[in-house]
């Protein structure tokens, strides 16, 4: 992205590993243009509440949404914890920043995909992300479907080799540079909604 446009954006999750729900998150995007610059922290339990800040102008909100919500963080562990069984359809309710998407993906099955790592036998998953109304199922008119795909390690592990995804900037394809097995590895398991049948 910094080769056609200036933004650096952090991102940071609290994860709370019974259940792999978030607890507080914040986004730090910087663009070069302060009235472009934006800071939001979500703060998911017991209430979803939000500090915003747009350039000079703060906000608090405290939103309305029922169900379990996930950020992308936590939502990409999620996957990672679960059965990613081929065939397999789940659900989720994302909260990206400000806006609420109901986000639905399917396991399309086993790949063998080159990575700079090297050649790796992966798990595609791929989805389409709806931007909907607090109530998380009324879509937001004129805003068109994300699609998004993602290359989970064929074993244990479920190391995230790729992400390729739609973003306002256009598609963004990101994938794994390095990767270091850690010393010893967390049991957690998440619970994620089946998703109906198209």
């Amino acid at each position: 992205i910094a080769t056609f446009a200036q933004l650096r954006e952090e991102v940071v999750t609290e994860v709370d590993l019974a259940g792999m729900l978030p607890r507080r998150s914040t986004i730090d995007r910087k663009t070069g243009a302060a009235e472009d610059d934006r800071f939001v922290e979500t703060r998911f339990l017991p209430a979803i509440t939000q500090r915003i800040r747009r350039g000079d102008r703060k906000l608090h909100r405290r939103r309305a949404i029922r169900g379990t919500i996930l950020d992308p963080i936590s939502a990409l562990f999620a996957l990672r914890s679960v059965a990613l069984e081929d065939a397999a359809r789940f659900q989720m309710l994302l909260l990206n920043g400000t806006s609420l998407y109901d986000v639905r993906l399917r396991v399309v099955g086993r790949e063998r995909i080159y990575t700079r790592i090297g050649p790796r036998d992966a798990i595609r998953v791929d989805g389409v992300a709806h931007r909907v109304h607090e109530d998380g199922r009324r879509r937001v008119s004129g805003k068109r479907p994300r699609k998004v795909s993602l290359w989970f390690s064929a074993d244990a592990r479920r190391v995230p080799f790729r992400v390729r995804g739609d973003t306002k900037l256009g598609p963004v394809d990101v994938e794994i540079t390095s990767y270091q097995p850690p010393s010893s590895g967390l049991r957690v398991r998440a619970t994620l909604n089946e998703a109906p049948p198209d």
